[in-house]
């Protein structure tokens, strides 16, 4: 008001944001000291800093409350309520005070950097909101409790490993990791390189490569399992290189040579399962689909025969597949429509292709295949096969069809 008492103006204080954040922190601190009497507190408020001026009017003081209310009650509502609840656990709600004692040399190390975990011998939680902590039981007394961490990356780094020969490199983005200072007059001092699929640790003189998840049971894109599978068989070479590259912050190009050959399950199996998730990203593409869909080790393995026998067929020049059959025909060359149905993970692909059978002996009446011609591959369900291979019958005017379901398969013995 003016000084002689009319009204000049107002302000509105909106008990919103950081209003409203200086009363939780308020009522905080009592809660912390103990104290249970706010209705005998008082708090102020510099109206000028935190309020919105408005006219001295009532349509004044309406535009100011529409302003800081909106016209939608419920998502108002819903806002205030969240900062109720949210406004002062901007930096997370829950804080540990644990005391860590080292079972065998080098395991702090280890746990900062998130490679292990650890048993506390002391703990105690507290709920932090606005940096003031009340104690919580977060657990019960006796429970065996297990701390993990994930440390923040202080840098990022492009990881390639080479093989022997001029294949190409298994490029990973990874994260540089380090323990914290305290640890830093530690002898077994080191640094982590992080990736979802491997974990390279630094120590003085020593690179050490160790897989960060199991292969069986994780989801990977395709594109992951190659890179994955291309790393390990370079590794397992044991002439393996691996160069350290494209540093955000740091200018700290290496390269190393791993001398040392990898040891683990399926090494000897890894260039086939490499061969398979290339033959996989073929054949999805070939039928017109994403060739990076996400499959687990198990599901590559289950594919494995299937996908080998449809790309044998439809992208080998001289397929090793061969088909032979008994047939009373006047004709010594017959030409049939092959066509065959295929699962990869949940995606279903149907194919067809041209089979050139000929007689193998005058007045015999076994024919066997001379030529495969790939014909068509598409996504299709097992419901739509039927109508799928009369259309490519009518199509290539070839009327008498292979079903690969009536195929008796035989594994002829090795010449001796």
């Amino acid at each position: 008001m003016d000084r002689e008492g009319a009204l000049a103006g107002g302000y509105i204080i909106h008990l919103i944001d950081r209003a409203l954040a200086k009363i939780l922190k308020r009522l905080r601190q009592a809660e912390a000291n103990g104290r249970g009497d706010v209705n005998h507190m008082t708090i102020s408020f510099e109206y000028a800093r935190f309020g919105d001026r408005f006219e001295a009017t009532a349509e004044g003081l309406r535009n100011a409350l529409f302003d800081a209310c909106g016209d939608d009650p419920a998502s108002y509502i819903i806002e205030k309520q969240r900062q109720l609840r949210e406004l002062g656990y901007e930096g997370g709600r829950f804080e540990i005070d644990a005391v860590l004692m080292e079972e065998e040399p080098g395991q702090l190390v280890d746990v900062f950097l998130g490679l292990r975990s650890v048993r506390p011998s002391e703990l105690a939680t507290y709920d932090s909101r606005f940096g003031i902590r009340l104690p919580v039981e977060a657990m019960r007394q006796g429970d065996e409790v297990e701390l993990t961490f994930e440390p923040t990356a202080v840098d990022t780094c492009v990881v390639q490993v080479r093989g022997p020969g001029s294949g190409p490199p298994a490029v990973f983005a990874t994260e540089l990791v380090v323990p914290p200072p305290a640890l830093a007059r530690s002898e077994h001092l080191k640094v982590l390189m992080r990736h979802p699929d491997l974990h390279l640790t630094f120590a003085p003189g020593h690179l050490n490569i160790m897989s960060a998840r199991a292969m069986e049971g994780v989801e990977r894109s395709l594109g992951a399992w190659q890179t994955l599978l291309r790393a390990l068989i370079y590794l397992a070479s044991g002439e393996a290189r691996v160069a350290f590259t494209q540093w955000s912050r740091l200018d700290a190009p290496m390269e190393f040579e791993v001398r040392a050959p990898l040891d683990g399950p399926y090494i000897d199996e890894l260039p086939q399962y490499l061969r398979l998730v290339d033959n996989v990203r073929h054949l999805l593409q070939s039928a017109g689909l994403e060739a990076d869909v996400k499959m687990t080790f198990e599901q590559l393995g289950e594919a494995s025969y299937p996908v080998s026998l449809a790309t044998d067929l439809l992208f080998n020049a001289s397929p090793t597949a061969s088909f032979a059959f008994e047939s009373d025909a006047d004709e010594d060359r017959l030409d049939l429509l092959y066509a065959n149905h295929l699962m990869i993970a949940d995606i279903q692909l149907a194919y067809t292709a041209r089979f050139t059978f000929e007689r193998l002996r005058p007045g015999q009446p076994t024919f066997s295949t001379t030529s495969i011609a790939a014909l068509d591959v598409r996504p299709l369900s097992v419901a739509e096969m039927d109508g799928y291979v009369g259309a490519q019958s009518d199509r290539h005017d070839l009327h008498t069809v292979l079903r690969h379901e009536e195929v008796a398969m035989e594994t002829l013995p090795s010449p001796s």
